[in-house]
């Protein structure tokens, strides 16, 4: 289990990391594509939302989760029956990433999801060319890549979504701009920077240096705060306030992490992300007041800070 999360492009490195990481370059997906499916789908769940007449609406559960599982499924091309089950399987693989059920069990539960994940239906460039010899990735090496897109995926877009919705509702000058398409690119940044759903990036030295007293060696293994830098409060005034008015003056967030292992899926994360404010944002009128009730409760994993409740 460890070597196979050790292939994904997150955590490799050199050619390997460059080999793997161009492999899961999204060649086979139209970015014009996805932006017409998110919208359709966002469409859909707003419909849903509207015909339940209830004022009760979790906007992680109910509006965020959904919408962000289908962008990772049809990223992979995965067939609706069998949605369901890969993010199962990504969550058993987040847990033994993770470590929240302890490494012996949380391990022997992944690897018999990842076995159950190679029967899975697939229909991307991508996830079918695993299922053939390829001249650059083994299979093992092209499982990895597709479940760190899958978990990659869905569980960041949906807690940077409901954070986004979570502050509109909470915000009545948000509320009157929040659908202008000129200004969701700042609500987009400042949710990312906020919730920083992927807090930490695994990294190795190039060489001997000394942080605060600390002496670190060439190639010993660091592990980077992106949390905590996305809420250095020399860099963001007011870090824990929630304030899209301050991009793009700011420095660029670290959310995707930066440099050769910067996340690949950004571009369409953040696209994604916008679609889904510009369709929701027009219910929160029919929710404002509870919405206002609510307030993230974050559950602190090694690797994530998720949104598990909001209440």
């Amino acid at each position: 289990m460890f070597d196979l999360v050790g292939k994904w492009p997150l955590y490799s490195e050199g050619l390997e990391h460059r080999r793997r990481r161009l492999a899961a370059a999204w060649k086979a997906v139209s970015r014009r594509a996805i932006d017409a499916e998110m919208i359709r789908m966002a469409d859909e769940i707003a419909r849903s939302i509207a015909e339940r007449n209830s004022a009760n609406v979790d906007v992680y559960s109910d509006l965020a989760l959904p919408y962000a599982r289908h962008l990772a499924g049809e990223i992979l091309g995965i067939h609706p029956e069998d949605r369901e089950a890969a993010f199962l399987i990504g969550e058993e693989v987040l847990a033994f990433i993770s470590k929240v059920d302890g490494t012996e069990i949380a391990a022997a539960s992944a690897a018999e999801a990842i076995r159950r994940f190679g029967s899975l239906r697939m229909g991307s460039e991508l996830s079918t060319q695993s299922r053939r010899p390829s001249p650059s990735l083994d299979n093992d090496e092209l499982i990895a890549v597709q479940l760190q897109i899958l978990t990659g995926t869905y569980r960041p877009v949906a807690v940077g979504l409901a954070t986004a919705i979570l502050a509109i509702g909470c915000d009545k000058r948000l509320q009157a701009i929040a659908s202008n398409p000129d200004f969701v690119p700042s609500i987009v940044d400042e949710c990312l920077r906020f919730s920083t759903p992927f807090h930490i990036a695994a990294r190795r030295a190039a060489s001997d240096f000394v942080v605060d007293g600390l002496h670190v060696s060439q190639n010993d293994f660091v592990k980077l705060q992106l949390l905590t830098a996305n809420h250095d409060a020399s860099i963001y005034a007011n870090p824990s306030t929630f304030d899209p008015w301050r991009w793009p003056h700011s420095s660029q967030h670290l959310a995707f992490g930066f440099g050769a292992h910067a996340c690949i899926g950004s571009s369409i994360a953040t696209r994604a992300i916008a679609r889904a404010i510009e369709v929701f944002s027009n219910l929160i009128p029919s929710f404002e007041t509870i919405l206002c009730e609510y307030r993230p409760t974050f559950g602190m994993t090694t690797f994530e800070r998720a949104l598990i409740s909001l209440d």
